[in-house]
C-alpha cells in the first residue's frame, strides 16, 4: 500500500551518502518497503529514479509499474492532478520554476511541483532530502519543502521516514 510519495533526493542521497555495503542493515529494512510498495511517485520520478543503482534501484525498478501514477490510469484522480500541476505552473508558482528561468538553481524544478502535486492530491507525505531555504526569503527561489509548508503537505527527510516506520539500525 502506498504511504509516501517519493522525490529522487528521499533515497538517491541517502544511498550515496550511506552506502549498501557499508550500512547493510539500513538498507535491508529500507529495501523490503520498497519491494511493499510504501513509495509512490510519477512518471518524471520514476524517470529520475532509473539513475540509482545497486539493490535500491533494483528494488525500485521491480515496482515501478505498481507504484508510478501514469495518467489515464482509472484508480486515481488523473484530472484534479493535471488541473493542479497546470495552475501552480502557469500561475501560482511560476516565478519559482527553474525551467521558466534559464535554469535557475536552489529552486524547484518541474519533477520536484509534479511530485509535490501527486502528494497533495493523493493526501500522502513527501519523502525527500532536499533542505529548506528558510533563512533565505525569496520572491524566486523555492525548494520543496517550502512548497509543502504551503501547500499543506507533509514533508519527510529520509530521517523523518525512518522514524515514520519505527525502523532503527
Amino acid at each position: 500500500m502506498h504511504k509516501y510519495c517519493l522525490d529522487t533526493s528521499g533515497l538517491s542521497t541517502p544511498v550515496l551518502q550511506m552506502p549498501e555495503d557499508l550500512y547493510i542493515s539500513l538498507w535491508g529494512k529500507v529495501i523490503p518497503l520498497i519491494q511493499n510498495e510504501v513509495f509512490c511517485w510519477n512518471r518524471e520520478i520514476g524517470n529520475q529514479l532509473a539513475s540509482i543503482r545497486g539493490k535500491v534501484g533494483q528494488a525500485l525498478l521491480s515496482v515501478n509499474k505498481k507504484c508510478c501514477y501514469e495518467i489515464d490510469q482509472t484508480y486515481w484522480p488523473w484530472k484534479a492532478y493535471l488541473d493542479l500541476t497546470e495552475e501552480w505552473r502557469e500561475t501560482k508558482y511560476h516565478q519559482y520554476i527553474s525551467e521558466y528561468h534559464g535554469g535557475r538553481k536552489n529552486t524547484i524544478d518541474i519533477p520536484d511541483l509534479s511530485i509535490v502535486a501527486l502528494a497533495k492530491i493523493l493526501n500522502k507525505p513527501i519523502v525527500s532530502m532536499e533542505n529548506p531555504n528558510y533563512l533565505q526569503s525569496s520572491t524566486t527561489r523555492m525548494r520543496i519543502p517550502a512548497l509543502c509548508e504551503r501547500e499543506k503537505v507533509v514533508h519527510l527527510d529520509f530521517n523523518g521516514f525512518l522514524r515514520a516506520e519505527k525502523l532503527t539500525i
